[in-house]
């Protein structure tokens, strides 16, 4: 290589160093902001994660309109529970009814599974918990009555029963008798029921305040009485005053 052609290159590379000192303050003054600025957005994106809890991520599952709360084997069983009470709880009687019936077929197999896997049930179990009541609400006697036994048959009934306030792992004590008490329970509300559905078909429109004590409902256990009123499908209320008056309901849509 010439000489000259040295000089030439010497001085453009000379040129071309002048040129990115001098530049360079203003490409850090680009490039920094940038990188801080990705890096701020991974940084919030892994503390917003960090800070999401069991409910969050059920609140997003279940945000859109169409829930699934059917009973999956695999799943954890207090995450079932959670969000199944959680998906439960926006609903009306009849949905809660008709999903909660999806989860028969599965009980059993969501039962062994739960024993198998946590050595107990989660404190909230729908089918048990729920759809009896939802069914005593419409009049539907047998099937409550069926779910009932269905749910003493797996042993559904019972507590988890701990060594020790160090114990986190106790074993679950089943209490069939639980599922005696649910049984007398619904048979009153049944007899309740059948009694005030006879009396209000000879007195339509009685008020709720007075119905309490009619005479002929007397010998109806009075908490069932008082849940049937509130809580019945079967019949219909009209505002009257501070009270309800009470008629049978003309159609109860199943």
């Amino acid at each position: 290589m010439k000489k000259r052609d040295k000089i030439i290159i010497a001085v453009s590379l000379s040129f071309i160093a002048v040129l990115f000192i001098l530049a360079a303050p203003w490409l850090l003054v680009l490039i920094i902001p940038g990188a801080i600025g990705i890096g701020y957005g991974i940084i919030s994106d892994r503390l917003k994660q960090s800070k999401s809890t069991p409910q969050d991520c059920i609140d997003s599952e279940t945000a859109s309109a169409n829930v699934n709360i059917n009973i999956q084997v695999n799943d954890s069983a207090y995450l079932v529970a959670a969000a199944s009470a959680h998906a439960l709880e926006a609903r009306g009687d009849m949905e809660k009814l008709n999903l909660l019936e999806q989860q028969l077929p599965a009980f059993r197999s969501f039962v062994s599974s739960c024993m198998e896997r946590d050595g107990e049930l989660p404190p909230f179990v729908p089918v048990r918990d729920t759809l009896p009541e939802l069914y005593m609400r419409y009049g539907m006697w047998e099937k409550a009555e069926g779910v009932i036994h269905l749910c003493t048959m797996n042993s559904a009934y019972g507590y988890t029963e701990y060594r020790n306030e160090h114990d986190h792992t106790g074993h679950w004590v089943s209490k069939p008798e639980q599922g005696e008490e649910a049984l007398k329970s619904m048979h009153l509300r049944r007899t309740a029921a059948e009694s005030t559905l006879t009396y209000l078909s000879n007195n339509p429109g009685t008020l709720q305040s007075k119905i309490y004590r009619v005479p002929i409902l007397a010998s109806v256990d009075h908490d069932s009485l008082v849940w049937f009123c509130k809580n019945s499908h079967q019949i219909r209320k009209e505002k009257d005053g501070k009270s309800n008056r009470l008629f049978i309901a003309s159609e109860v849509s199943l």
